[in-house]
């Protein structure tokens, strides 16, 4: 219990403090994690994490790569290994000569300090994977997580409702609005799940009474759960992100075509059709909302952030920085120290992220982490979708299409952003995708109810 009880703390303390993104904020996530699996690991629950353990180990593989980063090699070994990251450090023991200090080490990494720090973190998102598998095992505390995890997500919402300014964007407790608008798509894809278990609740019995009446339940949750979505929606409109309006959108299409698919039969059909026209009166409901302004923005130049110009130099020349650091990458975490190798007079100021996940992760881990995110990913959706699939129960298999689709939407707005750099976005995916891998496993003699 005492485990369960930490990663709800986690939960709750996840995004405070910019997301994570301060010292103490990173800290805070970090010993959480650690502490609610080492409470965990003490009273496991009976359960066997299966074929996601390939998922595991690959995100694990990726923090190992971190660590062969930061091993001190002769300066032949560097040359063979990284040539880029020699050049680094000889330019660097050249000009600390010239003062009498002595050479640091050569290592993979041209910033330690940086490796170091995202290593822990990666490691700590991990531990916090394990310890929502752990610890999250029956179905009360499911619905204990998922209430407070999308509570929060709620808190955010109104926050930014009536405490900030109409018109700007919108960053509740983050730095950055469109990592906010990460960290609300993941709760949007669980209440899409909700609407999904609601519409299962309808039962036909031989009694027109009783039917009557399982309809009118049916007609309520599902009321309720488009009246979620739509909040949750609005306030990711709020955010005017447009890569989140994007991943959302597009979520809730590829949700709704998976819950299609998996009812074959005439009266799934029925449902699958229920489900396209609730999430459209979601769509309607948040337009009436925040009106067109995010759309607006959507199809215009950001004058507070990059234009697409620039997001497009600033792809290509994380491409080339890339090439210099082919196998290994320059370290995790080291993507503002690389890219002033490639940096032209004309990009003017600080770039410290390449906004995009998947390049980010080439240019700090090369292509040999790549890879391992890339078996993480295909592993985790395989399992995934094949335990949604093969999942008997209605309220698991919800869970489970809800954490797909957070999953989903956050690589799709990986695409033009850096949200897995903030640690609050990892870290709530990881708990939800623990919850979730528990889920695909759970049998009726495994809950207080069936």
């Amino acid at each position: 219990m005492a485990g369960f009880g930490l990663v709800l703390v986690l939960v709750v303390a996840a995004p405070l403090h910019y997301g994570g993104i301060t010292l103490y904020g990173s800290l805070w996530i970090q010993v959480l994690a650690f502490l609610a699996l080492a409470v965990a690991i003490v009273a496991p629950a009976p359960g066997r994490i299966g074929a996601a353990w390939i998922a595991a180990a690959s995100v694990f593989g990726i923090a190992l790569t971190g660590v062969l980063q930061l091993v001190p090699f002769s300066p032949s070994l560097i040359g063979k290994l990284s040539a880029s990251s020699l050049q680094v450090y000889e330019e660097a023991a050249e000009i600390l000569g010239l003062y009498g200090s002595a050479a640091p080490p050569m290592r993979i990494s041209i910033a330690p300090t940086e490796t170091v720090a995202t290593v822990l973190l990666t490691l700590a998102y991990l531990a916090a994977f394990l310890a929502s598998f752990l610890t999250v095992t029956t179905r009360a505390r499911r619905r204990i997580f998922l209430f407070v995890l999308i509570g929060c997500a709620l808190g955010q919402v109104i926050a930014i409702t009536l405490l900030e300014p109409e018109g700007g964007r919108r960053r509740g407790s983050f730095v950055n609005p469109n990592h906010l608008a990460a960290y609300i798509e993941m709760s949007l894809a669980l209440s899409a799940g909700l609407i999904a278990l609601s519409l299962s609740l309808r039962q036909r019995h031989h009694d027109p009474d009783r039917t009557a009446r399982s309809l009118e339940k049916t007609i309520l949750f599902v009321t309720g759960g488009v009246l979620l979505w739509g909040s949750l929606a609005v306030g990711l409109g709020f955010t005017q992100s447009r890569g989140g309006v994007l991943a959302g959108a597009l979520t809730a299409v590829i949700l709704t075509a998976l819950y299609a698919g998996k009812r074959a039969l005439q009266a799934a059909h029925l449902s699958a059709s229920t489900l396209t026209v609730a999430l459209l009166l979601g769509v309607a409901f948040v337009w009436s909302a925040i009106g067109s302004l995010p759309v607006a923005r959507l199809l215009a130049t950001d004058p507070s952030g990059l234009s697409g110009d620039t997001r497009v130099q600033l792809w290509s020349l994380s491409i080339d920085l890339w090439k210099k650091f082919p196998i290994f990458g320059s370290g995790l975490g080291t993507f503002r120290e690389a890219f002033r190798r490639v940096q032209p007079l004309e990009f003017t100021g600080l770039v410290e992220q390449a906004h995009n996940d998947y390049l980010q992760l080439l240019v700090t881990g090369g292509a040999l982490s790549m890879i391992l995110a890339a078996i993480a990913v295909v592993a985790g959706l395989r399992v995934l979708i094949m335990g949604w699939m093969s999942q008997p129960h209605r309220e698991e298999s919800a869970f489970i299409l809800g954490a797909t689709g957070a999953l989903l939407s956050l690589l799709l707005h990986g695409v033009a952003e850096f949200n897995f750099s903030l640690p609050a976005i990892p870290v709530s995916l990881a708990l939800i995708l623990g919850a979730a891998w528990r889920a695909v496993g759970y049998r009726a003699s495994d809950a207080e109810i069936s």
